[in-house]
């Protein structure tokens, strides 16, 4: 299977589920104007990782121009990314970034295009020409 048929089947659509709540949640602790460690009530079980992942960027996220560490952060809600409109589309969060996927999309495109100029093409051949001299 190539990877931009995976990407389109699977993957996407369980990385996707969560993206708004996500997104959601980055908005509400920006304007809380709180830590992570303050909002956010860990799982025991599921967020191990994260939680670690956090509490790494307190100890080496100060050389980023920004980040959310657990309890320390840098200039969120402050950085460029986040001044531009937040697009959760998937053609912009992956399809641009994505090799494969990007390749897909241009040879799609690009047979698209094809097939207009093609359709257009024998429109023009299939119209039979004006008869402009009558005989009588």
């Amino acid at each position: 299977m190539p990877p931009w048929l995976d990407h389109i089947l699977i993957r996407n659509k369980i990385l996707e589920g969560d993206l708004q709540l996500v997104v959601e949640q980055k908005a509400q602790i920006e304007r809380l104007g709180q830590n992570l460690k303050e909002v956010y009530l860990p799982l025991k079980t599921s967020d191990t990782l994260v939680v670690e992942y956090r509490k790494w960027l307190d100890k080496f996220g100060s050389s980023l121009p920004f980040y959310q560490g657990y309890s320390t952060s840098k200039n969120v809600g402050n950085s460029e990314s986040d001044q531009k409109l937040i697009t959760l589309d998937r053609f912009s969060q992956h399809t641009l970034i994505c090799h494969s996927c990007n390749q897909a999309y241009q040879v799609t495109n690009t047979v698209k295009q094809s097939c207009i100029g093609v359709a257009i093409a024998l429109a023009c051949v299939s119209i039979p020409p004006r008869n402009e001299f009558r005989v009588s």
